[in-house]
């Protein structure tokens, strides 16, 4: 690649070697980035591994145990308790014995979801050796919930059941409420994206990979447990599959080949939420799906006419739709009971467009890809 230009056979061999030189250097730095990538670390983890069957999937998987939690990928299945580390469900994992060891588990099925929280009410506190960082990624990804759905992360006082926020290695969660405490880790390098992934675990969001429809929307590339079709109700689909959801996976590039490969086309380059970074409509609507009609949607903005392609949902003003917004909304959608207005400069600036209603394609208003900043009120 790096001796096209050459025309001298006498450098062939020079070029050959750059570019081999070259190659290697790149895939070393490039090495070293995922070691410090909270998230790719989060999703992968690494530590002592053991097999072990799960609720909902056909085949047994392998979970890996670290610190004093048992994961499969980003996802909290056990926790170390004196010499046992056990399941949500309260059957013994592993028997710790100076090396972890499996243990016969009798039907061997264990359950790693919990259950819904009553009225969406969550009870949190905040563990007082959390990080500054913690705070403000948990406090980001709350403000959005609240904003955006109708969970609400209130202070705990003496409920007995409820999630606490710490500092620890890396991002991870249960899966919905488990009963008593537990933990969501929202460690260095965790910020208010991964952030909003963890509430949605607790919340009781699967990962969107593992849905039963999967293989029909996606090649996947990366093996490992964390992208183990659920065939339980946890992969039950709801709605159409969202490559940008919240719950997908952050889509890396490894070994030359991404790790997710949508099948229709969708750029593998934005699988995941980052490009998105707030609730995609799948997302409000997945929520409203668990917690019957909770969810407020309010105004949903969408990069491509007639309501399709990347989109997220906001209740309240933005002086500022933020970089991979500005400039790229190309039709709205209206909730009943809201109303919107658009401006093309920020903080509520130049001209604006205001309506109640749907408009399908901006372009119909000389309004398209012109967003910097909304007002959004209720009727």
């Amino acid at each position: 690649m790096f001796n096209r230009g050459m025309r001298h056979a006498a450098f062939l061999a020079l070029g050959l070697l750059s570019s081999a030189c070259g190659d290697q250097e790149a895939a070393t730095e490039h090495e070293r980035e995922l070691e410090n990538d909270a998230v790719y670390n989060s999703q992968y983890p690494q530590g002592q591994s053991f097999q072990v069957r799960l609720a909902g999937l056909k085949d047994p998987v392998t979970a890996v145990l670290k610190g004093d939690h048992a994961f499969v990928g980003d996802q909290v299945i056990g926790q170390v308790s004196g010499t046992q580390v056990l399941s949500v469900d309260k059957q013994v994992l592993l028997e710790l014995d100076g090396e972890a060891r499996v243990r016969a588990m009798g039907s061997g099925i264990v359950n790693a979801t919990g259950q819904k929280w009553p009225g969406g009410v969550i009870p949190y506190e905040i563990d007082p050796a959390a990080s500054a960082a913690t705070r403000t990624a948990f406090e980001g990804a709350k403000a959005d919930y609240h904003a955006k759905t109708s969970i609400r992360w209130v202070p705990r006082t003496n409920q007995a059941d409820y999630v606490r926020i710490v500092t620890s290695d890396g991002c991870w969660s249960y899966v919905g409420k488990i009963g008593g405490r537990q933990d969501l880790s929202l460690g260095n390098g965790c910020g208010v994206n991964p952030a909003r992934h963890e509430l949605g675990h607790a919340v009781g969001l699967a990962h969107e990979q593992v849905r039963q429809d999967r293989d029909s929307w996606v090649t996947v590339n990366a093996g490992g447990s964390q992208n183990a079709i659920d065939w339980g109700s946890a992969g039950t689909p709801i709605g159409a599959y969202d490559f940008e959801s919240m719950m997908h996976y952050r889509n890396y590039f490894v070994n030359g080949r991404w790790d997710y490969v949508p099948k229709n086309g969708f750029p593998p380059e934005w699988v995941g939420n980052d490009r998105v970074n707030t609730f995609t409509a799948g997302d409000l609507g997945a929520i409203s799906a668990i917690y019957g009609g909770g969810a407020t949607t309010g105004v949903c903005f969408y990069s491509d006419i007639d309501y399709k392609g990347a989109s997220f949902c906001a209740t309240s003003d933005s002086s500022w739709v933020g970089t991979e917004w500005n400039d790229r909304i190309s039709s709205v959608k209206v909730s009943p009971g809201f109303e919107f207005t658009l401006f093309n400069d920020l903080n509520f600036g130049g001209n604006g467009l205001g309506c109640g209603c749907d408009i399908p394609n901006l372009v119909t208003h000389n309004f398209n890809d012109l967003t910097s900043s909304f007002r959004i009120k209720r009727q």
